[in-house]
């Protein structure tokens, strides 16, 4: 089982360099940003790893795609000019390291030298896709993240004013016991009716567990069973190959958060919010300086 895990992730990580390699790919010209061209080839391939990567999006027509991939090629060629502008570099010892993390990531280094080989893919080659990493997520962490500031007394305002929406979830206590053999479950059924579920336990404690957490942690056929019940109900039901005797205690509800438990979430949200905005501004301000041209590309997928 682990080889297989190994080469899994080995041939996960040359497609991902099989789109590496196609960028660039020349068919007809799409775009130019500051004479820097993207082809239908870029296009191609950056669409179809948004379809892979975000599958669930409402991104749904064919145009739709193409356009969130052009806008996506457009701005990182942006990002990637003005890092250059900036002088930065990727560090030699970065650039090792990370290539010595991809290699230990498969547990066995020749299959993923063999593999880049394979594939076509020069150490040379990727050394120069992983520092453009690097230059995007350095200039982004000078240009955006270093100006993202989330003041204490912003987090308490947000949290008065939306107190209503951090709430704890709501947790039910359940007792489960599983098996194949469903007599065994129906014999404690039957046991929990006539002496109660604190007896049951007692009795059966090596086949009765009791769990304390969320519905939304649970699968759904278990969730959507504990819904059915009220407490101090049970049922058996059939989940897959297994029977579940199912009994549900109580269901504690929400409750509301105190600011310290609520301030981690706060400060995610807002910081996220600041860092959306102020990268949309500070790109907006990179295309509003650039000379953008872009040509049809609605035929770009049948070349």
């Amino acid at each position: 089982m682990k080889k297989y895990i190994n080469k899994k992730a080995i041939v996960l990580f040359i497609l991902f360099f099989n789109f590496i390699i196609c960028f660039g790919q020349t068919n007809h010209i799409i775009a130019k940003v500051n004479n820097q061209i993207i082809t239908s080839g870029d296009l191609e391939k950056y669409s179809q790893m948004i379809l892979n990567k975000n599958n669930k999006q409402i991104l749904t027509t064919e145009d739709q795609v193409q356009e969130e991939a052009l806008n996506r090629l457009i701005e990182d060629k942006l990002i990637l000019e003005e890092a250059k502008k900036e002088g930065i570099e990727a560090p030699q010892s970065w650039l090792e390291n990370k290539i010595e993390q991809l290699a230990l990531a498969g547990s066995d280094r020749e299959a993923f030298y063999d593999s880049l080989k394979e594939q076509g893919v020069t150490i040379s080659y990727l050394k120069n896709r992983l520092s453009q990493q690097y230059l995007m997520k350095e200039i982004i962490d000078r240009k955006v993240k270093a100006e993202i500031s989330v003041l204490p007394g912003k987090i308490e305002q947000f949290y008065k004013e939306n107190r209503k929406e951090f709430q704890s979830p709501a947790l039910v206590d359940f007792v489960i016991a599983k098996g194949k053999d469903k007599k065994m479950l129906e014999g404690i059924s039957t046991f929990i009716e006539k002496e109660g579920i604190k007896k049951a336990e007692e009795k059966y404690n090596s086949q009765l567990s009791e769990i304390n957490t969320s519905l939304g942690r649970l699968q759904e056929p278990l969730s959507e069973a504990l819904k059915s019940l009220k407490d101090k109900e049970h049922l058996i039901k059939k989940i897959d190959d297994l029977y579940y005797l199912i009994y549900r205690k109580k269901v504690n509800p929400s409750q509301a958060l105190t600011l310290s438990e609520a301030q981690d979430k706060v400060y995610k949200y807002l910081w996220q919010k600041q860092f959306s905005e102020r990268f949309n501004d500070w790109v907006d301000s990179l295309k509003k300086d650039a000379v953008i041209e872009i040509y049809s590309f609605a035929n770009s997928q049948n070349n």
